[in-house]
Parts: C-alpha cells; structure tokens; sequence
C-alpha cells in the first residue's frame, strides 16, 4: 500500500496540484550493488553535493546549467535512481568496459565478447546484471561519467 502526503493543499483541503503535474515512482537499485558499483568507479564527484552539467566546445569548459537536467540530483541519486543496475550491459557498454580494463585476460575476453555476437549470446545466458559483469572483469575501473552516460 502506498500513502501519499501532499503538504500543499487548497482552499477545499484537496492536495495542491495543476494540469500536467505527475507523480513518478522511481524504483531504486539494491545496497548492495551501489556500494558494489561504488568501488568499481574513477572521479566519482561528491555524493552529497548537487551535479552541474559541463559543456565542453572546443578546447574550452564552460559550466552550464542545462534545461533538461533536474537540479539538485547527486551523484548518489544517479546511482540509487537513474542508472539501471540491474539490467545486462549492451555492446556498447563492453566496448566502454573494453577500454578501460587493466588486465590481458579481460582485455581479450570483452574483446571477444565484443567482436564475436555468437560468443556475447552465449555469454548472456549466463550472466545477468551490470555488476555481474564487473564481477567477471575485476579489473575494470570505469569513469563516473561514461557510466552516467551509458547505463540510463
């Protein structure tokens, strides 16, 4: 069951709402696998300080807060909330996790499971979440911001 309060109210005692407003119910990725994902990451911003987006032109950085980027979201809430964990990476994200593996052995395993769609088909028989697959490479260690990129 699920109980909402809603601290604004109208003049009738009904909850304060317009058209267009909606409730979203976003569920959240497991402990155990955030604290999991936690130690597999690289510049991983503040988790209790709220993201700016960062516009790159050229050789140039200019902070820009973007229209369509909610405000005050931490790194934390990206992890808990918009990443999907629990789901099993794409070809794209093996390619990310191919780069950026430290070791031969996982290098040539993601490789092979990058190039070869026979061998990936198998592969996902058996494996079945994102940090399942980091549980199979340990040695890859993967950028904040790729991961925000990929995995939402």
């Amino acid at each position: 069951m699920l109980d909402f309060t809603f601290p604004q109210r109208n003049e009738d005692g009904a909850a304060a709402y317009e058209a267009g407003d909606h409730l979203g119910l976003c569920p959240s990725n497991r402990a155990v696998n955030v604290a999991f994902m936690k130690e597999h990451l690289l510049d991983i911003p503040s988790f209790t300080h709220p993201l700016v987006l960062l516009e790159t032109t050229g050789q140039a950085r200019v902070w820009k807060e973007a229209d369509d980027f909610p405000q005050y979201l931490c790194f934390d809430d990206i992890l808990n909330y918009v990443v999907d964990l629990s789901r099993l990476p794409s070809q794209e994200v093996l390619r990310m996790m191919l780069r950026h593996a430290a070791t031969k052995k996982d290098q040539e395993e993601l490789k092979m499971l990058v190039d070869d769609s026979a061998k990936l088909e198998k592969w996902e028989k058996k494996c079945n979440t994102f940090c399942d697959t980091l549980r199979e490479f340990p040695s890859v260690q993967l950028p904040s911001a790729e991961v925000g990129s990929v995995l939402e």
